[in-house]
């Protein structure tokens, strides 16, 4: 069952006079992460290939979120998290409407949203921010696919393949751990 629901906007929700907000990005200010499947010199019936393979296994889909994503919000990594927040500004210096305050908080929604529709586990909200923990498989592989499309904050940190491999390796330990305890309690 989805955690997050997808807002519906209304007419002066998506009007920057009435709001008193800016939402988003010029194109260009967010970083593409690494595409570590990318390799140098491919043909382009591999390319294709690739691309239909996505489609496919529903990666096209995912990547797909993330674009609307990076069209309001952005990502940066932090510890062994990625974090998700809103780009915004006020167009005046009294700050956002009510009605604005209204679409931000239906912004806010609509990234959650986004980013459970990409497939991201775990997800955490505080203080404005999605967490997106790194802790499990699903989200290592999530980020090792996605990270091309995922929008990083100009100013942060990107993944690249020195942190996946670290990542991976925790997680592995993590999990080895937990069999060696349990399987100490099965003997005892």
């Amino acid at each position: 069952m989805s955690k997050f629901v997808k807002p519906i906007f209304t007419k002066d929700e998506l009007d920057k006079k009435k709001t008193g907000i800016n939402v988003g990005y010029k194109y260009g200010a967010l970083l593409p992460g690494y595409d570590f499947e990318s390799k140098p010199l491919t043909s382009k019936f591999k390319q294709e290939m690739r691309a239909a393979k996505e489609r496919i296994n529903g990666t096209a889909k995912k990547r797909a979120q993330h674009e609307k994503i990076n069209s309001f919000g952005w990502a940066k990594l932090g510890g062994n998290s990625l974090y998700f927040g809103l780009k915004w500004s006020s167009l005046n210096g009294m700050g956002p409407s009510r009605i604005g305050q209204s679409a931000i908080k239906k912004y806010e929604q609509l990234l959650g949203y986004l980013l459970e529709q990409a497939g991201w586990k775990g997800i955490k909200y505080e203080g404005g921010e999605y967490e997106v923990p790194l802790n499990n498989p699903d989200n290592i592989k999530n980020l090792y696919v996605l990270s091309p499309s995922i929008g990083f904050h100009y100013k942060g940190i990107r993944p690249d393949l020195e942190f996946m491999e670290k990542m991976e390796f925790e997680i592995k330990y993590k999990g080895n751990q937990q069999n060696l305890q349990s399987s100490r309690g099965e003997h005892s």
